[in-house]
């Protein structure tokens, strides 16, 4: 068997100093805060050198083929010394990607927290850096296109296996599901993804106020060996005006009903570029970006002392060159990035987990 041509680091950056583990608070990706008090709590004074380290909650690739995980990165960071804080883009439990024209989500089945380490280094710790604006464009832009998500892991049907499903309808037969961000109006695709076993067909249905968006049918199965019988279903829809969106879910069942669980309620669709009020940051991105340059327009950008960061690499976030009404991408392809106010008291926090001992994986001989 040929051998990996990958060098690995001659020793863990956690086998030296002191480490302690931080879990975000929340489950989605975002800009997080780590105050100088939580700092000092845990004997460190050095704050300029407090280095935060790791991957997120995000799960790794599990094909060992396409790359080599080695050792925990050190990610670029923010020091907002006017609030006594250290800022920073966390990933959470779900992963978001763009592919074949939609947004689908990932969960890490593996973790119910997103956590990242802190370190305080003999060097000042990594920080981030400025990226400049471009300046020819193709398209001007002054909307997000957005990825909203319901979804609650609350039972495991059948008690095997790793999808985990929400809300029973065994015996609540009609629901209503309601999200708290907004959506412009215009059309917006919902899928949703439910689980049931009965011995006849049943189906899920779902409605957006008196309108039938789709009906999703599962068969019937007296079989001993099954759990549940997994439906979706996959429609767009119009929504005449900006809201927070609320369906009703309504399950039809024929006879009796062993389980019956929506999985998920995934929305794509459209956003302003602004913050809500009390918002410390929000995600945006633009999927024209990926076959044009594109200029992104940002209301009052300048009048509410924002700045912009790309956090399209996660490892590598940087603050965006942009002028008084947004910025051009410098290059074509689907980037990510943050509106920030960094006056703002609304960012997400993290909590302090546990000193963690020193370890060196990487000294165990082969």
């Amino acid at each position: 068997m040929a051998q990996s041509s990958h060098v690995f680091a001659p020793e863990s950056v956690l086998s030296k100093g002191r480490w302690f583990r931080i879990a975000l608070e929340g489950q989605d990706d975002g800009i997080f805060q780590i105050s100088y008090s939580q700092i000092k709590a845990l004997g460190i004074n050095n704050i300029e050198n407090v280095g935060v380290y790791g991957f997120g909650g995000h799960c790794l690739d599990e094909d060992f083929s396409t790359g080599h995980i080695d050792d925990l990165p050190e990610i670029a960071i923010y020091h907002d010394h006017a609030n006594k804080r250290i800022l920073f883009y966390g990933q959470g439990l779900v992963d978001w990607r763009y592919e074949d024209q939609r947004f689908i989500h990932t969960r890490n089945t593996y973790a119910t927290q997103a956590c990242y380490f802190i370190h305080e280094k003999e060097t000042e710790a990594l920080q981030m850096q400025e990226t400049a604006s471009g300046e020819e464009f193709d398209e001007e832009v002054a909307y997000s296109d957005a990825h909203l998500l319901h979804e609650q892991e609350l039972v495991s049907i059948g008690k095997t296996g790793r999808e985990l499903y929400g809300e029973s309808f065994q015996h609540n037969q009609s629901q209503t599901i309601s999200f708290s961000e907004s959506l412009l109006a215009g059309t917006v695709r919902l899928t949703a993804n439910f689980a049931a076993l009965s011995p006849n067909a049943s189906a899920f249905t779902v409605k957006n106020g008196d309108s039938v968006i789709g009906t999703a049918s599962v068969k019937g199965s007296s079989s001993a060996y099954t759990y549940a019988i997994g439906t979706s279903l996959s429609e767009e829809f119009s929504l005449e005006e900006e809201t927070a969106p609320s369906f009703r879910i309504v399950y039809q069942p024929n006879g009796s009903v062993k389980n019956a669980h929506l999985n998920y309620i995934r929305l794509e669709g459209q956003q302003k570029i602004a913050l809500a009020k009390g918002q410390g940051s929000f995600l945006f991105r633009n999927v024209r970006s990926a076959e044009a340059l594109v200029r992104y327009t940002i209301e009052g950008l300048a009048g509410n002392q924002c700045t912009v960061w790309d956090v399209t690499d996660p490892l590598n976030a940087k603050i965006q060159d942009t002028d008084e009404n947004g910025f051009v991408a410098t290059s074509i392809g689907l980037k990510e990035y943050a509106l920030v106010d960094l006056n703002s008291k609304g960012f997400s926090n993290v909590s302090i987990i546990c000193e963690v001992e020193n370890q060196n994986l990487h000294s165990i001989g082969e």
